[in-house]
């Protein structure tokens, strides 16, 4: 149960992070971000 938990933290903190360039996951996929 929590070693189950610990490791699905860790793997998910392991995750590289998305550029800092891309947009938001919320915004609209045909907005551009950098307008």
């Amino acid at each position: 149960g929590a070693n189950r938990a610990h490791t699905a933290q860790s793997a998910a903190a392991a995750q590289p992070r998305p550029p800092q360039h891309q947009p938001p996951a919320h915004f609209p996929q045909h907005v551009r971000y950098s307008e």
